[in-house]
């Protein structure tokens, strides 16, 4: 089967990193190309023939750019194209220019505008709650899944004198770490760390020193070796305003880690409750944190289960699999038109 992926994004956040694997994944036993920004170059394995498109980063009413992705997919002739993200899949729903391909999107957040959606053959989405966003329209929920390295240890840590907490992702609004940095505040003796940069990383570090929190927090910028600093940790945060299921907090569960979280995207549905915080509240989110580390090692226990469908069921090759036989599916079923 030949399988052409399709990403029009200028981050490095957990969608890319989804993509990357799935494409890694898929094209060991698949032929698979990836049609995306120029900065993708390089980052796959050479058996992934990656189509660099500038277009795909600028306007998506762009005229030129339709006829451009059009261009590349004939010339590619796949079986089945695959759109990852908002900005991709209208690129891939604008009406007359695709319809001879056979299409799936993949949501990994929530969205405000789904229509564009109906014009694909199936859609996936990332977790339930962003399913639940589609209204009427039918989607297979694919949980994200990851590698587990079998070089870090993954067992129970010895405490810290000082707990270590870490949040991971781009220095983005969405992230809500301005949320987590005015939390900190009211949090008790831990040392934060974020890891990631991104276009808010200026005004973040300028808030924590605003908030008198520089010995108690550190900004670890992009780092290769984010599992291990999963597995050292004592506790890991998501402050998000929005999410789908962030790839780090896969991993996190993979690392046996224990994970407070706001409300928000697939993490509403798995975590237990008292790991819960409502969005865009600092004091709320400073208590569940409390919690946690005052519980520290007893709360393993609430965790125990969904560290076992981490194990089982949140890796590469299931969602591998669960996303070819979507492929099957659309290839075997013609969509009424």
């Amino acid at each position: 089967m030949h399988i052409c992926q399709v990403i029009a994004s200028q981050g490095t956040g957990g969608m890319e990193g989804h993509v990357v694997a799935l494409c890694e994944a898929l094209s060991r036993e698949h032929q698979v190309s990836l049609l995306a920004p120029p900065w993708f170059v390089g980052k796959l394995p050479d058996r992934v023939r990656v189509v660099p498109m500038k277009g795909l980063l600028s306007n998506r009413f762009n005229p030129a750019v339709w006829f451009s992705l059009r261009r590349q997919l004939r010339r590619l002739n796949p079986d089945v194209v695959h759109a990852h993200g908002g900005k991709a899949a209208w690129f891939l729903a604008v009406p007359l220019f695709f319809d001879r391909f056979r299409r799936v999107a993949t949501v990994h957040g929530v969205k405000r505008n789904c229509v564009y959606l109906k014009r694909f053959d199936r859609v996936i989405c990332v977790s339930k709650v962003v399913a639940e966003q589609l209204g009427d329209i039918p989607a297979d929920i694919i949980l994200n899944g990851v590698p587990q390295s079998e070089s870090i240890p993954l067992g129970d840590k010895v405490a810290h004198v000082q707990k270590q907490v870490i949040a991971v992702g781009r220095l983005a609004s969405v992230k809500g770490f301005d949320v987590l940095l005015n939390a900190w505040v009211s949090v008790g003796d831990a040392h934060l760390t974020l890891v990631g940069d991104g276009p808010e990383r200026q005004a973040l570090e300028a808030l924590a020193d605003k908030l008198g929190l520089r010995d108690r927090v550190s900004f670890a910028g992009l780092r290769s070796d984010v599992p291990a600093l999963l597995a050292g940790s004592d506790l890991v945060v998501i402050s998000s305003r929005r999410e789908g299921l962030p790839l780090v907090f896969v991993e996190a569960l993979h690392a046996r880690r224990q994970v407070v979280s706001t409300a928000v995207g697939g993490m509403r549905d798995l975590l237990p409750p008292d790991f819960l915080a409502p969005p865009e509240d600092p004091l709320a989110l400073a208590a569940a944190i409390n919690r946690a580390l005052s519980r520290w090692g007893d709360g393993n226990a609430q965790f125990e289960a969904l560290w076992k469908v981490a194990k089982e069921e949140l890796t590469i090759e299931a969602m591998v699999k669960k996303n070819l036989s979507v492929y099957q599916r659309v290839l075997e079923t013609r969509r009424a038109p």
